[in-house]
C-alpha cells in the first residue's frame, strides 16, 4: 500500500531477526534505525561510501530527497539507506551488517 501524502510510521524489519523500527515518514532508514538502537554501517551520510547499502527484500522507497538512492557500489536490488525512506507500510531489508546499540541514539546533523 502506497504511502502518498498520509503521515503514518513504516515499520522497518531486518530480514531473518526480530528487529524492526518504524520510520517516520521523509526519515532516513539509517537515521531511524540509530534512533531506535539499531547500528547499521555507514561513513558518508551523503550516498557517496556505499557501506549503508542493503537489499532491498520486500517494499519500496524512495528518495528522501533529490540525491539518487543508489550508487556504483550498490549491487542489483540494494539501496543506500542513507538516502531513502520508505514509500509503503512495511519494508524488509539485508544489509552487510548491524547490531544493538546500547542506547539509541541520533545521528549528528549534516
Amino acid at each position: 500500500m502506497s504511502r502518498d501524502a498520509r503521515d503514518v510510521d513504516t515499520q522497518v524489519s531486518i530480514a531473518q531477526t526480530d528487529i524492526v523500527v518504524a520510520c517516520r515518514p521523509g526519515q532516513s532508514i539509517l537515521d531511524a534505525a540509530y534512533e531506535q538502537g539499531i547500528a547499521l554501517p555507514y561513513a558518508c551520510r551523503r550516498g557517496i561510501c556505499g557501506l549503508c547499502a542493503a537489499e532491498l527484500v520486500q517494499g519500496e522507497v524512495r528518495p528522501v530527497d533529490a540525491l539518487p538512492m543508489t550508487n556504483a557500489r550498490c549491487d542489483a536490488g540494494q539501496v543506500l539507506l542513507c538516502r531513502c525512506t520508505p514509500a509503503c507500510d512495511t519494508i524488509t531489508l539485508r544489509p552487510s551488517s548491524w547490531k544493538r546499540l546500547v542506547a539509541p541514539r541520533r545521528l549528528p546533523p549534516l
